[in-house]
């Protein structure tokens, strides 16, 4: 019998399956997209010199690393599809991710194009993995410690607080992760996804988590996760800041309008990380021109934020 996946997580599940480089395109794409903005755009271009600079890849590895994204990009992405089932239509529909690729110029960019017929929920996937600081993931070396990442900071902000406990069947975690037929013997999943994880995770990103394997009897079951917020949140140092031209590094959010915005994310009862948001618009800006009021583009970037909650 054919698993039904819904129409409003389809993309997300899908997205599960990507590896880790065709999750570098995605996640690297998503990073150039204005959050504030209604419209969300179709193509996207990539500069390998950009791109192997986001995720910190040395001169020597480019070489290959360019290779490798552009066999992810035309190989692999290019052949994705997935499909859900539609309530509506009363059918299973399938559909492909992309319906362009441009390779092979001298100027060395790839170029692709998402199927217009995603638009919808590529905004939801777009929504979802901008609920972290992209850089917190940009050095990892595995998907799996992406997605562990996603799940644990969800757990993290949900409670408000600078730790969290989580617990997952083995079952729901493979699921999660897009793994259902890999790692039947549960020490192989051990050592190749989640210790491997483990270490990305509290390597390379703002977050510290650990777990713990329960058993009913000798079997495993269950995974007892606990994850930690490393330090205070900060603002981008003046180093990052002077990345960007157009970003005046003496500009801040005066405590006032971080108030104000406190309360809009209290009322939503959304979840929602003030943190999280404070940093999102920083790293937006930092790319910008500022705006000319600054406390006025914070606070309508937050109750967008807030509002679009998935």
């Amino acid at each position: 019998m054919e698993t039904r996946i819904t129409k409003s997580n389809a993309i997300i599940n899908a997205s599960y399956r990507l590896s880790l480089n065709e999750l570098r395109i995605v996640l690297f794409g998503l990073s150039h997209i204005d959050p504030r903005a209604d419209e969300f755009p179709l193509d996207y271009k990539i500069n390998i010199r950009d791109l192997a600079e986001f995720y910190d890849i040395g001169d020597k590895d480019r070489g290959s690393f360019y290779d490798d994204i552009k066999d992810a990009l035309i190989t692999k992405f290019w052949e994705r599809e997935f499909s859900y089932y539609d309530d509506i239509l009363d059918k299973v529909v399938k559909r492909r991710w992309l319906i362009e690729v441009q390779y092979g110029g001298k100027d060395g960019i790839l170029y692709y194009s998402y199927n217009p017929k995603l638009k919808t929920q590529l905004q939801k996937l777009s929504k979802r993995f901008t609920s972290y600081f992209l850089s917190n993931v940009a050095k990892m070396k595995s998907a799996y410690a992406v997605r562990i990442y996603e799940i644990a900071v969800m757990y993290l902000n949900a409670s408000c607080k600078g730790t969290a406990t989580f617990t997952k069947t083995i079952k729901e975690l493979k699921s999660h992760l897009g793994i259902e037929e890999k790692y039947v013997h549960f020490f192989n999943m051990r050592s190749k996804v989640l210790e491997i994880a483990k270490r990305d995770i509290n390597r390379y990103s703002d977050i510290r988590i650990t777990y713990l394997v329960k058993k009913i009897g000798r079997t495993p079951h269950k995974i007892e996760f606990v994850v930690t917020r490393k330090t205070k949140a900060k603002q981008p140092n003046k180093e990052e800041l002077n990345k960007y031209k157009h970003f005046n590094s003496s500009v801040k959010l005066p405590p006032a309008a971080l108030e104000k915005a406190k309360a809009i994310v209290v009322n939503a009862r959304t979840g929602w990380d003030l943190y999280v948001i404070e940093q999102q618009f920083y790293d937006f800006v930092a790319t910008k021109e500022p705006p000319k009021n600054l406390e006025a583009a914070f606070l309508g970037f937050v109750k967008k934020k807030v509002a679009n909650f998935p």
